[in-house]
């Protein structure tokens, strides 16, 4: 899942930069796998890359969508209920008298 994250985070970056819609005023260092996809994907031309950033912006929606539901159905769900969880639990009459009496 991690990796189609990235993937389809550099299939919409690397086109931006080559259509120029790319957020950032510089491609600054620190976007180099996105410059590299963008210098492979320039010889495409404009229409598309333009294509090609449309479809992996509907791919990345639907691979984040797609792990929200694989966590919400699996173990890794404790982790986001836990503090809920501890918050909001009972203490058995036994111990909660026990502590009053004393």
């Amino acid at each position: 899942m991690i990796s189609l994250v990235a993937i389809t985070l550099f299939g919409y970056r690397g086109p931006q930069i080559t259509t120029g819609t790319f957020p950032y005023q510089d491609h600054v260092w620190w976007t180099f796998t996105s410059n590299l996809v963008a210098k492979v994907l320039d010889p495409l031309g404009h229409n598309a890359n333009v294509v090609l950033e449309t479809f992996f912006i509907l791919a990345q929606i639907a691979v984040i969508f797609g792990f929200l539901i694989l966590v919400l159905y699996s173990k890794h769900m404790h982790i986001f209920v836990a503090p809920l969880n501890v918050s909001t639990k009972r203490n058995p009459e036994g111990v909660a008298s026990a502590r009053c009496s004393r």
